[in-house]
């Protein structure tokens, strides 16, 4: 219990007296972000991985952006062993200045897809018995929320559902 205080303590400590973030994504801004993933999968049991992403706003539609941009990520769960991921994803952010909530300047929420291929290797079924190196598709989709503690700099989470497993990221984003 004291470590979750002392987090609070030392989150609300980054986030006073910094200038206004400006968080609203829009055409000309992008960010890259490193985040820690934990994964879940039906009947395969769960992992962890470590996923780097890129995103650049392209278009504005309504009230927010659409972004696209690439991720690679690596890591293990406990049906396959060891996989790699890369592929291409794109969202919508949502413009929180139109929002009237607490602190919404520091705030935003986004939606989202993702699409690559998957590369398992090293590869041990539930029952210990080996299969062969494999690549396949996979297909996400996610929905997201990053707080801003600097003006260029938030934290993130994402939760990923789809196909071959689901992941829950959070982590770092450094905007420009």
């Amino acid at each position: 219990m004291y470590r979750v205080v002392a987090f609070l303590i030392f989150l609300s400590m980054l986030t006073q007296n910094t200038a206004k973030a400006q968080t609203e994504m829009g055409v000309s801004k992008s960010y890259m972000g490193l985040g820690l993933g934990l994964e879940s999968s039906i009947g395969l049991g769960g992992g962890a991985s470590l996923r780097a992403t890129y995103e650049s706003g392209v278009a504005d539609i309504g009230s927010g952006t659409v972004t696209f941009g690439g991720e690679i990520s690596s890591g293990f769960n406990f049906s396959t062993n060891l996989h790699t991921m890369i592929g291409l994803r794109s969202a919508w952010y949502l413009n929180t200045g139109m929002l009237n909530f607490h602190e919404s300047d520091k705030f935003n929420v986004y939606a989202g897809g993702s699409l690559g291929l998957s590369h398992y290797t090293n590869t041990i079924r539930y029952d210990f018995t080996s299969r062969r190196p494999y690549t396949s598709p996979y297909l996400n989709i996610m929905i997201g929320a990053n707080y801003f503690f600097k003006e260029d700099m938030a934290f993130f989470i994402e939760q990923h559902s789809g196909f071959p497993a689901s992941f829950t990221y959070f982590g770092i984003q450094l905007w420009n």
